[in-house]
């Protein structure tokens, strides 16, 4: 084994068989970004991704590192056969992928794939040559692929093969593509209606206006399409304004369902995406009514039966796509903090214990509901940007640690984890980038694995001289110590020593031989199994000119240590560091991959730059800041390092808007001061829950005292 590829790149290694989530593949960026977001297709999500050796290309994963594969190198080199919005321009039909693609002797086609070498090819070649035909919008039905060409200005449909691709009608523009019982709906303009209700049964001949909703007046431009058994719903603009319509497939039966807003739109503004969602034959969607502003709404086709389900102050965002699963529609908007929920059995709305963010509905791939799991990228002062994910009840809690590092940014430009689908039980998302890291990896959660222990699976050791080593992992939750064991290569005795805390220092060690290293987590005297063993050389050293911050760990409330790797050009390391909010820097040096910074304020949060020395001149500070927080010993507050039961926690901090409070018994008393020890807030609940609105304070330090309990916590109001 190469140990060097070890602790070289990302400075990662995963576990394997144990660990709560396992790395399946990594990948460079282009301008499109990192991996796509996915589609699904049979038991298995293709995605485009980038690496230097094929350019972007077809991917495909099973949830499994030897099944995250390449699935072919369609434009040989690295200029890549697929460009932005795979999941867009990608569809499954029975199991084969339908994609747009391009390779070196025709331009961007219809292809398929069935996930091998050789069952992925062009279909057919609309646009002689290497002209473009840009196949845009798919839509299965009835084993066939129905989809747009030529700038949307065609439609046709296809059963794989390149006879039977034909075309179905040429239009100014075609856009809108849904199946409905058992034929195809869109909306076209053939120049003499202006973009109305068309109807295709699959042939040319049977490819018809179904009907011209506005007459003379103008083009309806009918979108937003959404089939239930018995009924295809979609949003129009006529002489009512922008309102919900239906068909049941005939002329006759294409009315609007109600004027909901009499003075004005009911459901848009202006053409624009909208989401339904739809349970049985009742549709879900946002309306306004001219009163109350744009509420959540349900109709049952009929007019009596469509009626806003809410009053909020905040209504559903424009862009919520009203995700449903186990019987219940949810909603969100950019300001409250949780999901609001419907229940379709007892006829209840309310606020859900879901957490929800801005972010979620600006970007794809910041949450996604998986029965009773919400999985979302957040970010605290403590992880920074990991994955989590919340049950509904409980408060909500990370997936794994995956960064060593803090990675937490102040403002909003910070790149969060992003969910690119979700296969079985599994839940592939890839990594927030950190400073100077040039790969994208992406991992897997098994939701069957969710609360069971395991030990830690990122497990870096740092080069600290010829006999010996710094040793730094991931925190797993609910864990008293950690247990590690190493040995030389192919020995039989194992060394054991333990930790409490999430990194060791291991001493004379024998610079002509490999170690083997394995890790276990300890709690009340149970362990879990050994993670994957890991192979280190003690006399590698790097060969790089990247700075590689590998951990921020506390030591104890006053002392945290500054993790990084050495390299043969890097001869020293500069950092500077203070509380978040001040201006003064203290500055250290380093040489040997590890810095304790002394001296510390308990419960606090500092901020980061360092710099390189390369053989004697200093290199610029990074622009980025880094960060860490250091742990509290105040009666209550759980550990930084070990994450053990508390009986009170607050969540998030730093906060913006909104700080929440959650306890093992009734909080009680409980007040909020600044750091003059004014008092700006006192309350009282008998609640074991609850959530405060800060959003009014000063930006700065505050201190929370529960006085039932005289615990004292910190906590740092930043910026919306």
């Amino acid at each position: 084994m190469n140990c060097s590829k070890l602790f070289i790149g990302l400075l990662l290694v995963f576990n394997s068989a144990f660990a709560q989530t396992n790395l399946l593949q990594s990948f460079k960026t282009d301008s499109y970004g990192g991996p796509s977001q996915s589609v699904k297709c049979g038991s298995n999500l293709f995605f485009s991704a980038y690496d230097d050796v094929h350019g972007r290309e077809l991917w495909v994963s099973d949830g499994t590192a030897v099944g995250t594969r390449l699935v072919k190198d369609i434009y040989s080199g690295t200029t890549g056969s697929i460009g932005d919005y795979f999941n867009l321009l990608a569809c499954d039909v029975n199991g084969i992928l339908y994609f747009r693609a391009k390779d070196s002797l025709f331009g961007n086609e219809l292809w398929r794939s069935d996930g091998t070498t050789a069952g992925t090819y062009m279909v057919k070649d609309i646009s002689p040559g290497t002209a473009d035909s840009n196949v845009g919008e798919f839509e299965a039905l009835n084993g066939n692929i129905y989809f747009t060409a030529n700038t949307g200005s065609q439609v046709w449909r296809s059963d794989g093969t390149g006879t039977g691709t034909t075309l179905l009608g040429s239009f100014n523009v075609a856009t809108n593509l849904c199946a409905f019982n058992g034929n195809l709906y869109f909306a076209a303009d053939n120049n003499n209606n202006g973009q109305e209700l068309w109807k295709s049964n699959g042939t040319a001949g049977g490819t018809v206006l179904l009907k011209d909703l506005n007459g003379t007046v103008g083009a309806s431009l009918p979108c937003n399409f959404h089939s239930t058994p018995s009924l295809l719903y979609f949003m129009a603009n006529t002489s009512s304004g922008w309102e919900l319509w239906k068909s049941n497939g005939t002329s006759g039966g294409t009315t609007i369902v109600k004027e909901i807003n009499p003075s004005g739109n009911g459901v848009l503004d202006f053409y624009s995406e909208a989401s339904m969602a739809n349970i049985g034959d009742t549709i879900f969607f946002r309306a306004q009514d001219g009163i109350n502003g744009y509420q959540f709404w349900r109709s049952d086709g009929t007019v009596n039966g469509t009626y806003a389900l809410s009053n909020l102050t905040n209504g559903p965002d424009s862009y919520c796509s009203l995700p449903t699963t186990n019987g219940k529609v949810y909603f969100n908007n950019y300001l409250d903090p949780y999901f609001y929920q419907y229940n379709s059995f007892d006829g209840t709305l309310s606020q859900s214990n879901y957490p929800s963010s801005y972010y979620f509905n600006i970007y794809q791939g910041k949450y996604l509901f998986l029965s009773d799991y919400l999985f979302y990228a957040g970010k605290d002062s403590i992880y920074g940007c990991e994955l989590y994910y919340a049950n509904g009840v409980s408060s909500p809690q990370i997936v794994q640690e995956t960064h060593l590092t803090d990675n937490w940014f102040s403002n909003n430009s910070q790149g969060f984890n992003t969910i690119i689908g979700s296969v079985g039980s599994k839940v592939l998302f890839t990594l927030a980038r950190n400073p100077l890291n040039t790969e994208i990896p992406i991992y897997v959660i098994d939701t069957a694995s969710i609360g069971s222990g395991y030990p830690p699976s990122i497990i870096v050791p740092v080069y600290n001289g010829s006999t010996a080593m710094n040793l730094v992992w991931n925190r797993t939750e609910n864990t008293d110590s950690y247990e590690i064991r190493y040995k030389k290569e192919n020995d039989l005795p194992w060394s054991t020593l333990t930790s409490d805390l999430s990194f060791t220092n291991i001493n004379n060690l024998d610079s002509t031989s490999n170690y083997q290293l394995q890790l276990r987590s300890v709690n009340s005297g149970n362990n879990t199994g050994w993670s994957d063993t890991i192979l280190y050389n003690p006399v590698y050293i790097s060969n790089s000119y990247n700075i590689n911050i590998i951990a921020e760990r506390a030591e104890d409330d006053s002392t945290v240590r500054i993790y990084w790797e050495p390299s043969l050009q890097i001869t020293n390391l500069q950092i500077r560091y203070r509380l978040y909010g001040s201006t003064a820097w203290t500055n250290v040096y380093n040489s040997t991959g590890m810095k304790k910074l002394t001296g510390l304020q308990p419960n606090s949060f500092y901020e980061y730059q360092y710099r390189a020395n390369y053989s004697g001149t200093w290199d610029v500070w990074q622009n980025i800041n880094r960060y860490f927080v250091t742990p509290s010993l105040s009666v209550g507050f759980p550990s930084v390092e070990n994450l053990k039961s508390s009986t009170i926690k607050i969540y998030p901090n730093p906060c913006s808007k909104e700080l929440s409070i959650i306890s093992g018994k009734s909080i009680g008393d409980f007040i909020i001061q600044d750091n003059a020890g004014r008092t700006l807030k006192t309350e009282k609940t008998y609640q074991k829950q609850i959530r405060i609105n800060v959003e009014e304070i000063p930006n700065g330090i505050y201190f929370i005292k529960f006085l039932n309990s005289l615990s004292c916590m910190k906590f740092i109001k930043v910026g919306n």
